[in-house]
């Protein structure tokens, strides 16, 4: 709160309070608040004049202690009400200079009691801006409609334009869009025409006349606001963000933006309209075409192209701030606001594509949702909150002394010594410490994330030798010595790949901009390679990548601008080209690469599950953007899990354990997309049962690898669907679904299933989420895609073959019923305890076993198939089947669990298998799956030379015949 001494007060200040005491018959209450009065106007003349201009204004605020409360819109909005109806719009030409007078002696009262109460501390910073962006918003709002209004009133206008619907926008941009006005700011607007018919689908005449109205009606709106008057302005409208600039029409229709945005769109355009606003006209109308221009905005990739283009931008600013008259300005100076407006919207545009929840016009809040998804770190953040709210004090401060607009700070002693006061410190040197500690924090971070381009320049190597060979690869030797020198023996063969791909049409095609990326980064490509034992291999496979991306130039400046972390991605494919293969096909995921930290550490099923719904509540709503998104979580997942397994080597069953809970977790989110899908439609189905009614659910059986928590990289997912819906006939079991448009329960499971596999299986721009097969469910592929649970029992018990009940054992229940999971889990014990003849299960098993053998004899004598030859994983497999299958009924631990590891250490448990037995096979059995996963990352097949595994393979056969052919006799 501001306290002057008396001393400073002359007594030019004190006869203007006496005379306005005077004029109001020497109100108490003014002369209460003398002090206070009296130190705003030091602080202040634009207030003084304000207050000598409208005593009873003073007196008012004074009276009613408004400087003590906060007006929100509603407030403003009565106040300017106020003003338009006292001002008849079919009056007189008069009227206009009237709207004029009054607007501005309304500014001027606002404005004087904002800054009034910023001054004293009455408010914060967030309030002041937000009171001076509503302000601006009613007033354009109601400027708008009286101006519309006063042109049709007028005796020229003819029917045709009083018949006219007000068909204007207004879009606010810059620091109004944000909500972050400051004193004395300029307005940055675009005005736009809702309706394209009115200017096209009407006669010539009468389409000529449309223009001209509305044309009209918005340079009346810029006049009413702007025009400089003996009582100043509102606000200066600035129109120059609309398309084409000042040669462009000043109100262009919706459809002529778009399409401007389409082929002549500019990145610096697409940041000027990151906060664009509508703040007049069809708020409607404007909200949707915001809506279909956000692809412009936003890419839907990751956007690292944009930092380019930031940069560049604000190198024009860096060189306009090196001034000698901008060295101390508070908005383009070093470490300025503009800076820290740079630092939040470069991760907007970056990330805004594919996070919808960063589309944040405000700076402070786009802030705090960066350190929310962990894109900037929270001391960062904390640090450049506090420096904005510092600078956009000091920044109101400079200008509502004197209502004027500047950003330079006083080099004046006498004006530096006013500016401390009004900012509530006792000298210069304090104010002037403080605004260098918070512009160095923020330049500093600026630095760090967005370097200027000769900075980007000094490269922590040399690559100008590489520079030069790319840019020269048609100088065969010149370019071999630079090669031999680093990579020797390979220089022949990468020069030649070199310059296939420079000369290729892929390359040749690129637009400058691209082309220009693409030289930036060779360079750095090719000196990278040097840090790794293999570099031919990484050369090969990234090249391959090079040849995906190269097009799409977005990607080449994210490997620019992460150049220090590169070796990251050059490692992973270095070691399994299935990664490698995976980046070419998904080349998003070289951004989750680039970001991971080094543990490559992949989340638990519930973080997981944590994640992908956080993930999906920021995209945009419709079908074809979910089964994106679940694509591209699905595919950062196994990246990380792949990188895990390759760099940390992790133990197969946590892989295995991570790449099935993924799978759950898509399955499940799909599931659930797809109920609330078709329940909008038809209502939710309901069935009734002993005269209750419920709310029927799904459960999904995931059989095989997925059951037993065994995936491997690719797998299928073999599913069985069930619901606990009773009843067929909807007359007398009431199991039809709820809505308008009703359908019976069975259609709206099997719809259910369709469209989660649609969603899971169907092939997209990001490829599919997983291959699913449903042939394990009741009756196999003659059978309904989803049945009853009471059906399935009822299969299972009296149809199902052997082999049926087999693949139950690695069967687990998906479903977030707990009555439904244990009903299957009740189901499942009922079938595999039945009481079988041991020696019948046996045969059984080797009659399958041998028919598989036969149908895979393709396989070479000097080969060994891990998976499905004599002495691999199935048969192992088997093995444990077999004793689920003959004994459960004498120990039911042995079929609680679904994977082979623990369904061996409970047969050990209850005597069915000594321990070093289930070790043996354990050991064996993990050293098979682990080899699998490797040769998975590796792209090759699932067979080795005989050799490999010879004594693996001697022990389960050993086993093999020992448990299957003579245990039972």
């Amino acid at each position: 709160m501001l306290k002057l001494p008396a001393e400073t007060i002359s007594s030019k200040f004190h006869q203007d309070f006496d005379a306005i005491l005077d004029e109001l018959n020497s109100d108490a209450n003014i002369l209460k608040h003398k002090d206070e009065v009296l130190a705003i106007w030091y602080a202040s003349p634009f207030i003084k004049r304000v207050c000598i201009s409208q005593p009873k204004w003073l007196q008012n605020i004074l009276a009613d202690e408004q400087l003590h409360v906060d007006y929100d819109l509603e407030k403003y909005r009565q106040l300017l009400t106020t003003v338009f109806l006292n001002v008849d719009s079919v009056d007189s030409v008069d009227s206009v200079e009237m709207l004029q007078q009054q607007l501005r002696q309304l500014r001027a009262a606002c404005f004087a009691r904002i800054a009034w109460r910023d001054l004293q501390q009455y408010t914060s910073v967030q309030q002041t801006l937000n009171e001076l962006s509503i302000f601006a918003e009613i007033c354009a709002q109601e400027t708008l409609q009286w101006c519309f209004e006063w042109h049709q009133s007028q005796p020229r206008a003819n029917d045709f334009v009083k018949g006219l619907r007000q068909n204007i926008v207004i879009f606010a941009l810059g620091k109004l869009g944000g909500e972050e006005l400051n004193f004395s700011s300029d307005i940055d607007i675009v005005f736009a025409c809702i309706d394209e018919n009115a200017l096209e689908d009407v006669g010539q005449e009468q389409s000529a006349q449309t223009i001209e109205f509305y044309l009209k009606v918005v340079q009346l709106f810029i006049k009413v606001l702007s025009e400089q008057t003996q009582d100043g302005f509102v606000f200066r409208v600035d129109t120059r963000l609309r398309p084409f600039g000042n040669s462009g029409t000043l109100l262009p229709s919706f459809l002529s933006i778009d399409q401007y945005f389409q082929t002549h769109g500019r990145d610096w355009e697409r940041y000027a309209w990151m906060k664009a606003r509508v703040i007049a006209g069809d708020m409607q109308a404007g909200e949707k075409f915001l809506q279909e221009i956000t692809p412009f905005i936003y890419r839907r990739y990751l956007d690292y192209g944009a930092m380019q283009s930031l940069r560049e931008m604000k190198t024009l600013i860096d060189t306009k701030a090196r001034q000698d008259s901008a060295k101390e300005n508070l908005k383009i100076g070093l470490g300025g606001i503009r800076e820290i407006e740079f630092i939040a919207q470069m991760f907007q545009l970056i990330y805004g594509g594919k996070d919808s929840s960063l589309r944040i016009r405000s700076t402070l809040q786009a802030l705090r949702q960066l350190e929310v998804q962990g894109l900037l770190a929270a001391d960062w953040v904390n640090d450049l909150t506090i420096a904005y709210l510092f600078l956009r004090k000091a920044e109101n401060g400079l200008q509502l002394r004197e209502d004027q607009q500047t950003h330079s700070l006083p080099n004046d002693e006498q004006q530096q010594l006013h500016y401390a006061y009004l900012m509530t410190l006792s000298n210069w040197q304090d104010f002037y410490a403080e605004y260098k500690k918070h512009t160095s924090i923020v330049n500093n971070i600026y630095q760090s994330l967005l370097k200027s381009d000769d900075e980007v320049k000094k490269e922590t190597f040399d690559k100008s030798e590489f520079e030069r060979l790319w840019m020269q690869i048609d100088e065969k030797e010149y370019c071999l010595d630079i090669l031999t020198k680093s990579f020797v023996d390979d220089a022949e063969y990468i020069y030649e790949q070199l310059k296939q791909f420079s000369q290729s049409s892929l390359v040749q095609k690129l637009v400058p901009l691209a082309r220009a990326r693409l030289d930036n980064f060779m360079p750095i490509f090719l000196q990278q390679l040097l840090q790794f034992e293999e570099p031919l291999t990484v050369f090969n496979r990234f090249l391959k990548i090079l040849k995906k991306i190269a097009q799409r130039s977005t990607y080449i400046s994210l490997l620019i601008e992460n150049k220090n972390k590169l070796a990251k991605i050059f490692q992973l494919i270095q070691t399994s080209p299935w990664i490698s293969q995976y980046l070419a096909t998904h080349p998003l995921l070289l951004d989750e690469i680039l970001s991971m930290d080094d543990t490559y550490e992949p989340p638990g099923m519930i973080e997981m599950q944590q994640q992908l719904t956080t993930y999906l509540a920021n995209i945009d709503t419709g079908l074809e953007a979910y089964m994106e998104s679940l694509r591209e979580f699905k595919h950062s997942q196994a990246i990380q899990i792949a990188a895990a397994d390759v760099v940390e080597n992790y133990p197969i069953m946590k892989v295995s354990d991570h790449l099935s809970w993924l799978a759950e977790t898509c399955i499940k989110n799909a599931l659930q997309y797809a109920y609330y899908e078709l329940v909008d439609k038809y209502g939710e189905p309901r069935c009734v049962l002993d005269k209750q009614t419920y709310v029927p659910e799904v459960l999904i059986v995931e059989y095989g690898k997925l059951g037993g928590l065994e995936l491997g990289y690719g797998s299928d997912l073999d599913i069985v669907f069930l619901h606990n819906s009773v009843g067929e006939n909807c007359e007398t079991s009431g199991g039809e679904t709820t809505g308008s448009k009703k359908i019976h329960n069975d259609i709206f499971f099997t719809r259910l299933v369709q469209r989660t596999i649609h969603i899971l299986s169907t092939v997209t721009a990001g490829g599919k989420v997983f291959d699913t097969d449903l042939r394990l469910r009741p009756h196999g592929e003659s059978g309904p895609i989803i049945c009853s649970v009471n059906a399935y029992e009822n299969y299972l018990i009296n149809d199902a073959w052997l082999w049926e009940h087999q693949a139950l054992v690695r069967a687990r229940a998906v479903t977030n019923s707990d009555k439904l999971h244990n009903e299957f889990v009740r189901i499942r014990k009922k079938v595999l305890c039945q009481t079988r003849e041991v020696n019948e299960v046996q045969s059984a098993i080797i009659e399958m076993r041998n028919k598989m053998l036969d149908a895979n004899q393709a396989s070479s004598n000097a080969d060994f198939n891990i998976k499905k030859d004599e002495g691999g994983v199935i048969d192992i497999e088997f093995i444990v089947q077999f004793f689920v299958l003959s004994y459960s009924n004498k120990y039911p631990k042995i079929c609680e669990y679904t994977d082979n590891v623990r369904i061996l250490d409970a047969c050990e448990q209850v005597g069915l298998l000594d321990q070093h037995n289930v070790e043996e096979l354990k050991e064996i059995y993990l050293k098979y799956r682990k080899y699998l996963h490797q040769l998975s990352l590796k792209l090759l097949p699932e067979t080795v030379e005989m050799s490999v595994f010879a004594n693996e393979r001697s022990v389960v056969q050993k086993y093999w015949a020992s448990l299957l052919h003579s245990l039972a006799t």
